[in-house]
């Protein structure tokens, strides 16, 4: 994994566990560079939570731990 990519990883980390409510992801893509892979970067997150008991879920369009 990149550094780049790993970044990516972490911000989105943040802005999902930062936010009260879910976040959309027309505003996740905002943050990311131009031509990151938004779903690549999404579901390497969510594995990385799979087996630690909180869970990143998608609803409504809009994402959640």
């Amino acid at each position: 994994m990149s550094d780049e990519h790993f970044e990516q990883i972490r911000l989105l980390e943040a802005m999902i566990f930062a936010s009260a409510e879910p976040v959309p992801t027309s505003g996740l893509a905002a943050r990311l560079p131009e031509g990151a892979d938004l779903g690549a970067v999404l579901g390497e997150l969510g594995s990385l939570y799979v087996n630690r008991g909180v869970n990143l879920v998608q609803v409504g369009g809009k994402w959640a731990f």
